[in-house]
């Protein structure tokens, strides 16, 4: 490994929190409580990151230090987390429509046709996804400044710069993330009313009471002997009739 001269790399690296911005807040908004632990993995995840990295290279490991922060590291993290919160925001969805279903007493089979499918799940989560395209552009330039790095130590400080400016784009492409969320949920509401609106028909009912109506009543008739029964009736009448 080529150590670092003069001022170690390390001292250079910046530390992420302020870059990171509300990934790496304390609180969040109520609506999107439910993302909270997601967002703090996310946060941790590059945190020791970058405190390996920083490890490293205060040992004089250049290659090491910068394959610890480097371009697959941010991106495993940053689609983790999106692949996260697209499950958590279609599972948050699907218990608003099972909520509403309880309300109406929609039929399980009938809700089904309205709680998001798989490609519709998929879906979602491309939609949270939408900031990654300028994050992958950070990258370009962490995987130039690396190369540079990596064969000159005075190319450190861009190196530095460039980790800085990924975790900026971390922060934006989850801003980006919580909207697309607000998106998403607004979107479905529509959906959601539905089912909380439904009433089961009452047609049915109606006519199954009609027909035990007219039933009863055609029966009362061949009891009391106004109407003759016809052949398929005729025992039960006898049987009435030698009672009457």
């Amino acid at each position: 490994m080529t150590p670092l001269p003069g001022p170690s790399a390390s001292s250079t690296l910046p530390e992420l929190g302020g870059a990171l911005g509300r990934v790496a807040g304390a609180r969040s908004n109520p609506r999107h409580a439910v993302l909270d632990a997601i967002r703090i993995e996310l946060a941790t995840q590059l945190f020791q990151a970058a405190g390996q990295s920083r490890a490293l290279l205060a040992g004089g490991d250049r290659d090491p230090g910068l394959e610890a922060l480097s371009r697959s590291v941010w991106l495993d993290a940053w689609e983790h987390a999106v692949t996260e919160a697209g499950e958590a925001v279609a599972d948050r969805l699907r218990s608003a429509f099972e909520a509403a279903a309880l309300e109406s007493r929609m039929p399980p089979r009938l809700l089904a046709s309205f709680v998001p499918t798989e490609p519709e799940r998929r879906a979602i989560k491309a939609h949270l996804g939408k900031g990654t395209g300028r994050l992958e552009q950070a990258l370009d330039t962490l995987d130039e400044a690396a190369a540079g790095a990596g064969k000159d130590p005075d190319q450190i400080v861009a190196w530095t710069a460039a980790v800085d400016l990924c975790a900026r784009r971390v922060e934006a492409a989850w801003a980006d993330l919580l909207e697309a969320v607000d998106h998403e949920e607004q979107r479905w509401r529509v959906e959601i009313e539905t089912v909380r609106a439904w009433r089961r028909p009452r047609w049915p009912l109606w006519v199954l009471t009609s027909v035990v109506v007219v039933v009863a009543v055609y029966l009362g008739l061949v009891a009391g002997g106004i109407l003759m029964p016809p052949a398929f009736l005729s025992g039960w009448a006898d049987f009435w009739w030698e009672r009457l």
